[in-house]
């Protein structure tokens, strides 16, 4: 059974897609890839999450696409926070509508909750959005007394982040797992973004400080954002495993690489459960019943 129709969103240089629920939904869960990423692609089978539980068929899912070969950090962590504020916590009507019939009743109605989840270098440019928004809240000029916006109360899921930069190997790696030995090593190295996940890079040293800055002085009081629940794969080659001290809660799967910690299937429903369950790390045996 179809539970979502997808909607082509323009985005600059690379398109976005949205999935819009057949019934009202109560969320908005957004995917943002890694490195050499797709926007939906990257994240097979997530799409396919209506046929796993209630709570995916009543989710709109929107997959970001952006150029990581083309841009930085910054530049894609920007549009990415206009993207948010965009479709939380209305969505434009434009995407809800094929044929110029309303794709599901009461497309009026704003979404309950946000759900955000990076993969590798997606998200490194996750936090570093959600980080310009808290800092933009917490400007002196902004008025100290207003509540911090609405999408600093998501929930954020991260897999293999590149939060700690690449390996010394990851560039081998990322080439083997991208499928990408045929780019030439002077390819990736005029890439703006993966020079920035050179390890200790001033890039990286800036979100995390700048991260644990504002949560040492407010916690967890409306920034929930920025404590995501963090999995890694075991083994990964070709990031760092690395985390903050205020993430909520992290761990690694055994018998995944890093470019498949984050795909879901049939024999593998972690990844759903994670995101649905705020479970860091869903055990094989789990995984058995269900598919059962």
């Amino acid at each position: 059974m179809d539970w979502h129709t997808a909607r082509r969103i323009p985005t600059f240089r690379r398109e976005s897609w949205l999935y819009v629920s057949h019934q009202p939904p109560d969320r908005l869960v957004i995917f943002v890839h890694g490195f050499m990423g797709k926007s939906v692609k990257t994240w097979r089978q997530f799409d396919a999450g209506g046929g796993v539980s209630d709570w995916w068929r009543k989710s709109d899912m929107l997959f970001f696409g952006y150029s990581s070969l083309s841009d930085s950090v910054a530049a894609t962590s920007n549009r990415l926070r206009q993207l948010l504020f965009d479709f939380y916590p209305h969505p434009p009507t434009g995407p809800l509508f094929l044929d110029n019939s309303p794709i599901r009743p009461h497309i009026e109605m704003p979404y309950k909750e946000l759900v955000i989840v990076g993969h590798s270098l997606g998200g490194l440019v996750v936090r570093c959005a959600l980080l310009y928004i808290a800092e933009n809240w917490h400007k002196p000029h902004s008025g100290a007394e207003s509540p911090p916006p609405d999408v600093l109360s998501a929930r954020v899921f991260l897999f293999s982040p590149a939060t700690g930069g690449f390996r010394p190997s990851g560039k081998v790696a990322l080439a083997r797992e991208l499928g990408l030995l045929r780019f030439a090593e002077l390819r990736l190295n005029m890439a703006p973004a993966y020079l920035e996940l050179a390890v200790n890079s001033a890039t990286l040293n800036s979100i995390r400080t700048r991260t644990r800055t504002l949560l040492d002085e407010f916690g967890n009081e409306g920034l929930q954002a920025l404590r995501p629940t963090v999995l890694f794969a075991n083994p990964d080659d070709v990031v760092n495993y690395d985390t903050y001290w205020h993430d909520t809660q992290h761990d690694s799967q055994d018998g995944r690489s890093h470019s498949s910690v984050c795909k879901p299937n049939q024999s593998y429903w972690a990844p759903w459960y994670m995101v649905e369950a705020n479970v860091a790390r869903i055990r094989v045996e789990r995984d058995r019943v269900h598919q059962a």
